[in-house]
């Protein structure tokens, strides 16, 4: 009864006085990319080979650790004075809590960096350009106000242009020109626009605008006159009417019915002098 005892006694005493053995298939794998706080732009490291690590802090410095059981890990850092710091990973094995009150964590895959921050888009450079209107005085339709602004939205323009037919009949189509030029008189836009509708005489159409993209800034800067030309006129009665060619007036320019048509002709270009 004696040797029993004494025997039961011993095999309590060793199994208390050895440590537990940690098999390293037991361990989970760490091993891998970490960020610091979930910081993608801190990026740490650990390594693990049987129940050793070696982990890489976002600063670049290096510790050696083990595991105290599967769930726990104890890091020396030596550059720190010997102070150790133990780390607890999460079930997930997405999170590691450290002593010092910091965490590493990591994604459930391959780091994606984040796309870079957009560039502020540039205010465009505001039109100011002068507008004048040819051929006003010989056309069936009477240009009475155009503009050319910036946009209502990004990098656009509108034209703006209100007339009045001042013929005889309907028209249907307004095909208007519009020229842009530099101080210099050098060409900087050329474009055109096809009005479409009911144009009664003497009826006022304000404000019939287009938009379009926007010259790059360094167009915009040199455009300072603008020229708009009525080029052809269609009729509901399908006749055109072309620039430089005679119409039959019914109303003068301000609206005002004249007491009988007339055919208004162009005037002839001015004669060079010898």
């Amino acid at each position: 009864m004696k040797l029993y005892f004494a025997t039961l006694t011993a095999i309590v005493v060793f199994i208390l006085a050895t440590p537990s053995l940690i098999s390293a298939g037991t361990l989970p794998d760490i091993s891998g990319t970490w960020y610091a706080s979930g910081d993608r732009s801190l990026r740490c490291t650990i390594s693990q080979s049987g129940t050793s690590v070696t982990v890489t802090n976002e600063q670049g410095k290096t510790a050696r650790g083990t595991f105290l059981d599967p769930s726990t890990l104890d890091t020396d850092w030596g550059y720190m004075g010997g102070r150790h710091i133990r780390g607890v990973i999460s079930q997930d094995l997405r999170r590691i809590s450290w002593s010092n009150g910091t965490f590493w964590s990591r994604g459930s895959g391959s780091y994606t960096p984040p796309p870079p921050t957009p560039e502020p888009t540039p205010t465009p450079e505001r039109l100011n350009v002068s507008v004048r209107v040819e051929n006003n005085a010989s056309s069936p339709i009477y240009v009475y106000a155009a503009t050319l602004k910036n946009g209502y939205s990004g990098r656009s323009y509108a034209q703006c242009v209100s007339f009045r037919n001042v013929s005889t009949k309907a028209a249907t189509d307004v095909d208007f020109s519009f020229v842009v030029t530099s101080h210099s008189g050098r060409v900087e836009a050329d474009f055109g626009q096809v009005d479409r509708g009911t144009f009664t005489p003497p009826i006022n159409i304000d404000d019939h605008c287009w938009q379009g993209r926007l010259w790059s800034d360094r167009v915009v800067r040199l455009m300072a006159r603008e020229t708009v030309l009525v080029k052809r006129v269609t009729f509901a009665d399908a006749t055109t009417w072309r620039a430089g060619t005679p119409f039959m007036r019914g109303y003068a320019n301000n609206a005002t019915p004249l007491p009988h048509p007339i055919e208004e002709r162009p005037e002839p270009p001015a004669t060079p002098e010898p």
